[in-house]
This record gives C-alpha cells, structure tokens and sequence, in this order.
C-alpha cells in the first residue's frame, strides 16, 4: 500500500530462466502466453489476477477508485536490454529493481488514505 495504489505482489524465484511474452498463435490468432524459460507459466498470470479480485472485494464499496496493481515479480531472472517489464493482461510483470521504483512513484493517496486502506484490508484479509 502506498500513494500509488495497492500492489498486489507474487514473487517468484525461478533461477536464471528467461521470462517472455511470446505469441505462439498462428499467421490469423494471436495467443500471448507468458513463458518462464522454456515453460508456458500464463497461468500465474492468472494466479496474481485472482488475488487482485480479492483485494479488489476486501476494499468493496469503500474505495472504489484506489489503483489495484497486480504484479507478477521475478527475483533472480536473467535481464538484458530487451527484457524490460512488461503488462501481460492487465499484470506488471517486473524485477526487483524496477518495481521498487514504481512503488515509489507518487501517487494519488494522501497518507490517511493509505493508512485507512491498510488496515481495512489487515482486517478483511487476515494472514493465512
């Protein structure tokens, strides 16, 4: 939680394996998926979407307008120029590096707005 929004994270580690968006359609269909080395991986694509939709319920009427961010993050991934973060569906798919300059980013929240969605959902969605 911070000025920007709420940031829905899923870390994950899968050491030195490449992650990409590759279209693997034909000539006529475009069918992204999201490939961590040589595995199709979309579906935690779809995992940190369903956590976002949690979060998303947990704030209900309350705030309806505070920014959801889902966020697939890759801890020890291999990075060159042409691996930058990407959106795959709606989800920031980001590093370590790169996403803690987007938390940082300034945002819309003032602090008692941050304050006041922090515990709202430190009490709707206790750890497990």
């Amino acid at each position: 939680m911070c000025p920007n929004g709420v940031w829905v994270i899923d870390a994950k580690l899968y050491a030195d394996k490449k992650v990409e968006r590759r279209d693997v359609g034909g000539l006529f269909r475009k069918d992204l998926r999201l490939y961590v080395g040589r595995q199709d991986q979309t579906k935690l694509i779809e995992g940190v979407q369903k956590q976002a939709e949690d979060v998303r319920a947990a704030l209900g009427d309350r705030y309806p307008s505070a920014p959801i961010r889902p966020t697939l993050c890759f801890l020890d991934s291999p990075r060159g120029l042409s691996n930058k973060p990407f959106d795959f569906d709606g989800v920031t798919v980001i590093w370590p590096k790169a996403l803690t300059k987007r938390i940082l980013e300034p945002g819309d929240l003032d602090a008692a707005q941050v304050n006041q969605i922090a515990r709202l959902l430190a009490q709707r969605l206790p750890p497990a």
